[in-house]
């Protein structure tokens, strides 16, 4: 068996039969008068592949092709951090969204693949578990945007438009201080306050994935029913059970998909809403 990857370079070579001795001819099954159609020139630029050569020795015999599996990274430096990833997307010029460099806020994405990267430790075997990864196939029929919301889905994250640059943003646990304090002198607009509904507040979450141990659908749920944390929340809900589902395409990772459902589940309770006209320093802030 003679194998060759190629992940798609602009300057990959081809594998024909005037470049290696151990390559085939494409759509051609005469070795004696092999097919010159097929040549150096044709190096299928942009096209990850992988080219199989089978032959039998003389004294075996066989009426089936080997079954092939594969594992696909998608990224060449084997990356799953989201905010890597979306920034290859952004300013990918042949699958992406030819972005240029100079409009990427690449302080920001650095912060965020940090925080991704920040590892927890499973109870169950001792591993390192990083908060979030990001594993997904890019659909080139859906629209730039609806994958970069699948990309951004799968660490809480946002992604702003700021000065001209595009800035990367994912909710970590508060340690700072305030960006800016707002003073009655910063608003000149009316106050609303905006309370919770029984719509948007959940006492429990669950979260569907992939899980990459069946290729099937899974879920996982924050807090579990037998949790003291859902007996709490039932209890502050008069006992009327809220529950709410999530279902992400890009994570594959059940210890990740529960700390998402947990984020999910806490900033749908006791939280107020507040809309008002501000003077123009309130530029310093963005949502999120």
């Amino acid at each position: 068996i003679n194998i060759k990857n190629f992940n798609g370079a602009d300057d990959q070579v081809a594998n024909a039969h005037d470049v290696d001795s151990l390559s085939f001819t494409y759509g051609n099954n005469n070795q004696d008068s092999p097919n010159t159609s097929w040549s150096s020139a044709h190096t299928l630029s942009g096209v990850a592949h992988a080219d199989f050569r089978f032959q039998l020795r003389h004294n075996e015999s066989s009426t089936t092709l080997p079954k092939l599996q594969f594992l696909v990274s998608g990224l060449a430096s084997g990356s799953t951090n989201p905010s890597v990833i979306l920034k290859d997307y952004l300013t990918n010029t042949r699958y992406g969204c030819s972005v240029p460099l100079s409009e990427i806020d690449t302080s920001s994405f650095t912060t965020a693949e940090g925080v991704c990267n920040q590892e927890n430790t499973n109870p169950a075997d001792d591993s390192e578990i990083k908060r979030h990864e990001c594993n997904i196939i890019v659909d080139t029929q859906k629209s730039l945007i609806d994958n970069i919301k699948i990309i951004l889905s799968s660490c809480n994250g946002q992604l702003h438009w700021i000065d001209g640059k595009y800035k990367m943003h994912i909710d970590d646990i508060y340690t700072g201080s305030n960006v800016f304090d707002f003073e009655e002198k910063h608003i000149i607009g009316g106050l609303k306050i905006i309370g919770e509904s029984k719509s948007n507040r959940a006492n429990q979450v669950k979260a569907k994935f992939l899980n990459p141990n069946t290729w099937k659908s899974d879920e996982v749920s924050w807090p579990d029913s037998a949790d003291s944390d859902y007996t709490t929340f039932l209890s502050e809900d008069n006992s009327v059970p809220l529950k709410k589902e999530i279902s992400f395409q890009s994570v594959t990772n059940w210890h990740q998909a529960r700390f998402l459902a947990q984020q999910t589940c806490l900033l749908s309770r006791n939280s107020l809403g507040f809309q008002f006209t501000a003077t123009s320093e309130a530029l310093t802030v963005v949502v999120g």
